[in-house]
């Protein structure tokens, strides 16, 4: 897996958490989308035996959360490498008025991922929905519907 692959990655989740975490719908109002991007603040990755992108290997991030335009919080994650081009990650999107977890299986095949937002706290607890993660070599975009 290469650097600009893991740093992706990172984008992916945090964008995704960032999105979820924007809106506040609640369960008598329709899904609401989110357009969100972000911006990389640092990570690390943990290249685990065999030498190389491999199953095993680790990686996590802390980005910048932006939605149109304006810094909106932070997020940070990690995803362990199940094979070359598949990694299951947890995220975190930390707002001024809660926090947002969200799971992904991210493929690396492929240019757009769906993303789970399982759960929040503070203003964001109970949310529930999903998100169209789309990479791109500009940054990363996602589309959220998010459900309280």
């Amino acid at each position: 897996m290469t650097r600009a692959k893991i740093l992706g990655a990172g984008l992916l989740c945090s964008l995704l958490a960032a999105g979820a975490v924007a809106s506040g719908g609640s369960a008598q109002e329709p899904p609401r989308t989110i357009d969100l991007v972000t911006q990389h603040a640092g990570g690390f990755r943990v290249d685990n035996p065999p030498r190389g992108a491999s199953a095993g290997d680790l990686f996590g991030f802390r980005e910048t959360l932006i939605s149109n335009g304006t810094r909106v919080g932070r997020g940070h994650g990690t995803c362990v490498a199940v094979t070359r081009t598949l990694s299951e990650c947890s995220v975190s999107a930390i707002l001024a008025d809660g926090t947002i977890a969200v799971r992904l299986a991210q493929d690396f095949s492929k240019r757009e991922n769906t993303a789970a937002v399982v759960g929040g706290t503070g203003a964001y607890r109970g949310a529930r929905g999903q998100a169209a993660i789309r990479s791109g070599r500009r940054g990363n975009r996602i589309a959220i519907e998010l459900v309280e």
